[in-house]
């Protein structure tokens, strides 16, 4: 993932992609805002979720402005929080997940 063997995934590498404009692609994907917590159903949340994990997994990085699906800035101050998926989704349960803040 970002051109790196595999490994944790720190603050500064993501810091790093923000600052040179990598572009999202079928393991990563950028948002701006963190998904509201009522009404999330109604939100893109469950079909980002959904596509991460059945394309073989990868990270939803929230925080991150992007222009034509290239990291501009990061919009959630110095917190940017990474949702990483691996595996099929099974329906009605979600992958393992980590956050970071």
């Amino acid at each position: 993932m970002l051109g790196l063997a595999p490994g944790p995934l720190t603050g500064d590498i993501l810091d790093a992609a923000v600052t040179d404009g990598v572009t999202e692609r079928s393991d990563l994907d950028w948002k701006s805002e963190l998904p509201p917590a009522k009404g999330l159903p109604q939100t893109d949340f469950p079909k980002d979720v959904a596509a991460m994990a059945n394309s073989g997994g990868g990270v939803i990085v929230y925080g991150v402005q992007e222009t034509q699906k290239a990291a501009t800035r990061s919009s959630l101050s110095d917190h940017l929080v990474t949702v990483r998926f691996q595996g099929l989704l099974i329906p009605m349960e979600l992958p393992p997940a980590t956050m970071r803040w």
